[in-house]
C-alpha cells in the first residue's frame, strides 16, 4: 500500500498530462504498468546494470542527463522517501548514484543532484544542476498536489547557486586583486668581469631601473574579462562579492530574485531595507512592476557608496550597476585600453 500511495503521488503531474493528451486509455495502462513495478520494487538502492563509472563522471563535469518523465515517475515515487532520507543524511555519492539511475526529470531530482555535488565539492556541476531545477522546462513538485517532501526546492535552489556562484566570483576577485610577486631586476655581473671599484668610467651595473608606471590610480577599478564583456567586481553590504555589468540605460541597480534571497539568507537584507514597488519600462516598450529597496553599501575598488537604490529582477536577469550607483560620482568612465573603470 506504501509503494502504490508514493508512485500515485508521484505520477500526480504525469497523469494529469496523460488526460490531457491521450485520455483515459493511456492513464489506465499506466496504471497497470506502475502497479506492476510497485509489486517488484525493492526498498533498497538498486543500480541497473549500467556504467556506474562513466555515469558517474559526467555527474561530476555537469553533464548528466535526467530526461525521463512519465516512465520514470512511477519508479522515483516509491523511493521517494528514501531519496529524502539520504539527501538529509548526507550520503552524497548514494544520492547521486540512486537520482542518476532513475533519471526523473523533476526539479526535486536536480535539486538532490546538486545537492550531491555541492556536498562531493563539484561546485560548477551543482551551479548546473540547480538552475535546471529552477528551469521553466523541468517539472515541479509543488502543483495541484504538493510532493516536494517538505523541502521548498525552488527556493533552496535559487539560495544555493546564489551562494555557489558568489564563492566562485570571491575566489575569482582575489586573483585579480592579488598582487604580483617581486621582480629582482638588479643585474648580476660576473666575477671574471665585475668593474674595478676604483675605475671611475665604468658605468654602474647595479643601479636600480627606473619602473614604469601602469598608469592606474586610487579612481581606478581593474575590469573583469568573464570572455566576452567586461565585468566590475562588487562587494555588495560588506558580504557578497559579484561581478556587475555596467549599464548606464537602467535608471536603478539591478539584482536578480536568487541574489536578493541570498542577502535575505544571510540577514544582510531586511524588510525595513525595502521601499515599494516601482513600474519600469523595457527595452521593447513594456512595463513591469518590481521590488524596490535600498543596499546599504556597494563597494567597487576602494569606493563605498552607501544607501544605494536597487529593484529586484528574474533569476535569468544580469547583476546591473545602473544610475542609482553611477550619478553618485561627479563623472566616470570606462578605459578599453586598459581595461579599468575610472570613477571619480
Amino acid at each position: 500500500m506504501i509503494c502504490i500511495v508514493g508512485w500515485v503521488l508521484g505520477m500526480t503531474h504525469g497523469l494529469k498530462k496523460a488526460l490531457r493528451v491521450a485520455g483515459q486509455a493511456m492513464l489506465v495502462a499506466a496504471v497497470v504498468i506502475g502497479l506492476s513495478a510497485c509489486g517488484q520494487e525493492n526498498p533498497q538502492f538498486q543500480l541497473a546494470n549500467t556504467d556506474s563509472a562513466s555515469m558517474m563522471t559526467s555527474f561530476e563535469n555537469g553533464q548528466a542527463s535526467m530526461s525521463c518523465g512519465l516512465s520514470c515517475s512511477m519508479s522515483y515515487g516509491s523511493k521517494r522517501r528514501l531519496l529524502k532520507t539520504v539527501y538529509e543524511e548526507g550520503e552524497w555519492e548514494d544520492l547521486a548514484q540512486v537520482v542518476l539511475q532513475i533519471g526523473y526529470n523533476n526539479d526535486q531530482s536536480w535539486f538532490y543532484l546538486a545537492s550531491a555535488a555541492m556536498g562531493l565539492g563539484y561546485d560548477d556541476a551543482a551551479e548546473i544542476y540547480f538552475d535546471n531545477a529552477m528551469s521553466a522546462g523541468t517539472t515541479k513538485c509543488q502543483g495541484l498536489i504538493d510532493v516536494c517532501d517538505g523541502i521548498d526546492v525552488q527556493y533552496l535552489a535559487a539560495a544555493n547557486e546564489s551562494a555557489l556562484v558568489a564563492k566562485h566570483n570571491k575566489r575569482v576577485f582575489a586573483q585579480k586583486t592579488q598582487p604580483a610577486p617581486a621582480v629582482d631586476n638588479t643585474a648580476s655581473t660576473p666575477a671574471s668581469t665585475a668593474p674595478d671599484q676604483n675605475d671611475t668610467n665604468t658605468q654602474d651595473t647595479t643601479s636600480t631601473v627606473p619602473q614604469e608606471s601602469d598608469g592606474e590610480s586610487e579612481n581606478d577599478v581593474r575590469l573583469v574579462d568573464d570572455g566576452s564583456t567586461f565585468e566590475v567586481p562588487v562587494l555588495i553590504n560588506g558580504v557578497l562579492p559579484l561581478n556587475f555589468l555596467i549599464d548606464s540605460g537602467a535608471s536603478d541597480v539591478s539584482i536578480p530574485a536568487d541574489v536578493a534571497l541570498t542577502l535575505v539568507r544571510t540577514g544582510t537584507l531586511q524588510p525595513t531595507d525595502f521601499i515599494g514597488t516601482q513600474t519600469y519600462t523595457l527595452a521593447d516598450g513594456s512595463t513591469v512592476p518590481s521590488p524596490t529597496f535600498v543596499i546599504r553599501s556597494l563597494k567597487v575598488g576602494d569606493q563605498v557608496i552607501r544607501n544605494v537604490k536597487a529593484t529586484i529582477t528574474n533569476v535569468n536577469g544580469d547583476l546591473l550597476l545602473g544610475e542609482s550607483f553611477l550619478r553618485r560620482f561627479n563623472s566616470w568612465s570606462i578605459d578599453n585600453s586598459r581595461q579599468v573603470l575610472v570613477l571619480k
